[in-house]
């Protein structure tokens, strides 16, 4: 390689094509040898596109400055030509202090046009390289005509970075920056949880997910097994290394899916390390409940039916014109589509009967229409009554799973809302199906069995203490039992801790009671508006029961962070780009991942919109059995206000 000498270099990249070193000019962008001679005389003469103050900054012309010029007409023209020099030569001081008033004067009012410096095009080229990363953008963007002209219609000086740049040194820049910034949050997080999930990528290449929550949800890494299976010990083995490069003192929480090896998994780990707790995928479980209950014959038939419904309106282009057309007299702006049901997510179903619902004018519109020949059996099961009643009574007892598995798959969501969730499950759903007369009494019996088995599956003590922490809660939803045993994990966890395990109980019991430091009534009334964790350092960070209360309440309740992780892979490792190295792969996910959590404006919109792709987790695939899938849905149109405890519904 060549040594870069000289000015000439700042206006020319060097390219490796074919293995051979060739220098490729910013302005023209045609390839030369490497010649620095050469180089610079094509900028002088041959390149039309090399601005004029390129070149004067290329022909190295000494500059005399007398002081009758300064004021002259020519002092415009030679404060464009100062500008563009970047190193200036020694001189007396009088000359000297008019070459600074000069090179000011022109930073403030006249700064050349169509002029930029090396470092400016440095950033522009982060800009554009870092929004191609967090959107998702192709990396040879900018290697269209189309691109280069419109960029070059803004400042013909600036060339755009080569998609070798943009894989490459541009990429390598803007990870470092992402992973610095992202190891300084980690680093200075009071509690931390580590989220894993594994994956089968396009190419059948098996993935390990690894997010650190904070607790917000940053990707730290992915691991590819290879020929290694991902067993207990292998999976151990990867979470210790984590675990142990960040800091164990650090971590609070695992995890995971509810998977047999996920398990065998947790064990190993509360064993090794006796602070930190592995619980399981809360939504996950939700999810494993709406499959239990769509194992009921009258309801998988009823689904199943609503199901040929829309795929034969989908499938016929002119009914769904004419459907399209219906919706649009029906509702106005307000129509919903038709959704059909993923064959890897159960909440699926309760969506597709919402919009089946939202939608019964115009279905009914479309099947009596004359020019159409529907299909007589579905024509008849559309206009029938009976089908809408049963849709109607099924959706309102399958929506609270969809409800709470919604809230419970948020970055804010924390495990402390586990309990109050599965009871607003267990108590929506048997109202439903007290006053549902096309449910059987065999069939309630079930339902309401398959709820207690999988509230009494997620839950753990560590949700109950949790629960009590809550300045929201407080454990007053909670069973003498689950409290008892919520308390009883708060003192075990304090003497893990090393804290005094007396004045940590007397402190909770003050709490609770609202007495002594807690009976003041102002930090009452900030629990709905600010974090649990917040509440706690903010305002009662003085209590020896704070340090225990921030680290159990940083604890998310799902493992849904690492399955939109996977829907960024599955969006940046396409059928189309399916060659990217597995090291690229990983940067591109990091900084496309991790760039919007580190973003000043957290509104601030730096995915596109076509993300919500579904992808079913290698350690799934693994193991088929009934805890093996893995969900996340769309937000509903559900509130949940009206089931949070409130002091005159639960009276000291």
């Amino acid at each position: 390689m060549p040594r870069k000498t000289g000015k000439v270099w700042d206006y020319f990249e060097l390219i490796n094509t074919d293995g051979k070193k060739t220098a490729r000019c910013n302005f023209c962008r045609k390839h030369f040898g490497t010649n620095a001679t050469k180089l610079k005389n094509h900028c002088l003469s041959a390149c039309k596109q090399c601005p004029e103050d390129i070149k004067t900054i290329l022909q190295d012309k000494p500059i005399e400055i007398s002081p009758s010029s300064v004021g002259s007409s020519t002092s415009t023209q030679f404060q464009h030509v100062l500008s563009t020099i970047p190193v200036s030569t020694p001189s007396p001081l009088g000359r000297e202090n008019s070459l600074q008033s000069l090179a000011s004067s022109h930073e403030s009012n006249e700064q050349p046009q169509n002029s930029i410096t090396p470092n400016q095009k440095r950033e522009i080229d982060l800009s554009f390289a870092r929004a191609i990363y967090a959107t998702g953008t192709p990396l040879n963007i900018l290697e269209s005509s189309l691109w280069q002209k419109a960029i070059n219609a803004l400042n013909p000086a600036y060339s755009v970075p080569t998609r070798y740049m943009i894989s490459n040194s541009l990429l390598n820049a803007e990870y470092e920056r992402v992973q610095k910034e992202t190891s300084d949050i980690i680093n200075q997080a009071e509690a931390l949880t580590i989220v894993m999930d594994g994956w089968t990528d396009i190419n059948g290449k098996g993935t390990v997910n690894f997010i650190i929550t904070t607790p917000k949800p940053f990707f730290y890494k992915c691991v590819y097994p290879g020929t290694n299976r991902e067993t207990a010990t292998y999976l151990f083995t990867q979470l210790k290394t984590i675990i142990d490069e960040i800091g164990p003192s650090k971590f609070v929480a695992l995890v995971t899916d509810n998977t047999n090896s996920m398990k065998a998994t947790w064990r190993m780990i509360e064993t090794e390390y006796m602070h930190v707790f592995a619980i399981g995928c809360a939504s996950h479980t939700l999810s494993l409940l709406l499959k239990d209950i769509m194992k009921l014959e009258n309801f998988k038939a009823c689904c199943d039916l609503i199901t040929k419904i829309i795929k034969y309106i989908k499938k016929r282009h002119v009914e769904s014109a004419y459907f399209e057309k219906m919706q649009k007299e029906k509702y106005e702006n307000n129509s919903k589509t038709l959704k059909l049901p993923s064959p890897t997510r159960w909440g699926g179903f309760v969506i597709m009967m919402e919009s089946f619902l939202s939608n019964r004018e115009a279905l009914e519109a479309t099947m009596i229409c004359q020019d159409l020949s529907i299909n007589r059996e579905i024509k008849q099961h559309v206009l029938t009554e009976d089908i809408w009643i049963k849709v109607n009574a099924y959706h309102n007892i399958l929506k609270p799973i969809l409800v709470a598995t919604t809230k419970l798959e948020s970055d804010a969501a924390v495990i402390s809302e586990v309990p109050q969730m599965l009871d607003y499950v267990k108590e929506i759903m048997s109202s439903a199906l007290s006053t549902c007369e096309v449910v059987t009494e065999e069939e309630e019996r079930y339902i309401i069995g398959a709820i207690g088995k999988r509230q009494h599956f997620v839950e753990k003590p560590i949700h109950f203490a949790a629960n009590i922490l809550d300045p929201r809660f407080r454990g007053l939803k909670l069973t003498p039992e689950k409290v008892a045993k919520g308390q009883e994990f708060i003192n075990q966890y304090a003497g893990i801790l090393q804290k005094n395990t007396a004045k940590i109980m007397a402190n909770l019991a003050e709490y609770r009671a609202k007495s002594g430091f807690y009976s003041q009534t102002g930090i009452w009334t900030t629990v709905d508006h600010i974090e649990p964790r917040t509440w706690w350092r903010g305002l009662c960070n003085c209590q020896i029961l704070s340090s225990v209360a921030r680290k159990l309440l940083s604890i998310p309740p799902s493992s849904a962070s690492t399955e939109r992780n996977w829907s960024l892979f599955g969006n940046t490792l396409t059928r189309c780009r399916n060659r990217i190295t597995t090291e690229r792969l990983q940067k591109l996910i990091t900084v496309r991942a991790n760039i919007r959590l580190l973003s000043d404006n957290p509104n601030e919109n730096v995915y596109f919109a076509d993300e919500e792709e579904e992808y079913i987790s290698d350690l799934e695939e693994e193991e088929i059995d009934e805890d093996i899938e893995e969900i996340s849905y769309q937000e509903p149109e559900a509130s949940l206000s009206n089931f949070n405890v409130s002091e005159s519904e639960n009276p000291e």
